[in-house]
C-alpha cells in the first residue's frame, strides 16, 4: 500500500522567515546545477528581506512544520501582477508543491482583479510555466551575468 504525502499547508510569510525563504530559493536554484560563483552572483536577486515580505504578498507552503516552497507576487501597473519567484527546496521537488504554490498566485491574482501575470522564467523552469499556459512575449538579458536571458512571459486571466 502506498502512502500519499500529507498535503500543503499554504499560508502567508512573515518577515521572520525571510531567511529561511532566501534559503529555500538559494537551494532550489543550485539544484539544477548551477557553481557556487554563479550562486554567489545571483544571491542578491534571490535574497527575499523582511521588508520585500511586508510591502509585497508572500506565501509559503509547508509539509510537516518545513518550509517547502514559496511564491512571491507583486502588483505590477494597472491590472498586472509580477510573480517575482517561485521555489521549492530540494527534498519537496516533484511532488506537486510548485503545482499548489501556482494554483494559489492565480486565485489570489483573481481574487484581486488582476487579467494578467507576468515572469521572468529561469531556463529551467521555463517548461513548467508553459504548462501552465504562460507564454512568451519577450526575453530580457540578466542585469548580473551578462549573456544569460531569460524569457518573458505572460498568462492572461479568464
Amino acid at each position: 500500500m502506498q502512502c500519499e504525502k500529507p498535503p500543503e499547508k499554504l499560508r502567508i510569510a512573515t518577515p521572520d522567515e525571510a531567511e529561511a525563504i532566501t534559503g529555500v530559493a538559494m537551494r532550489s536554484k543550485a539544484y539544477w546545477g548551477y557553481d557556487d560563483n554563479f550562486m554567489e552572483t545571483f544571491r542578491p536577486e534571490l535574497t527575499v528581506t523582511p521588508e520585500q515580505i511586508k510591502r509585497d504578498h508572500v506565501a509559503v507552503a509547508e509539509r510537516d512544520a518545513r518550509l517547502a516552497g514559496f511564491v512571491h507576487l507583486r502588483p505590477e501597473r494597472g491590472d498586472t501582477l509580477e510573480l517575482l519567484s517561485l521555489f521549492i527546496d530540494t527534498w519537496a521537488i516533484r511532488q506537486g508543491v510548485g503545482q499548489r504554490l501556482w494554483d494559489y498566485a492565480i486565485a489570489y491574482a483573481h481574487e484581486h482583479g488582476y487579467r494578467r501575470v507576468t515572469l521572468e522564467s529561469d531556463p529551467n523552469a521555463e517548461a513548467f510555466y508553459r504548462k501552465q499556459g504562460a507564454v512568451e512575449t519577450g526575453q530580457r538579458e540578466s542585469n548580473l551575468m551578462p549573456g544569460r536571458v531569460l524569457t518573458l512571459m505572460t498568462i492572461t486571466l479568464d
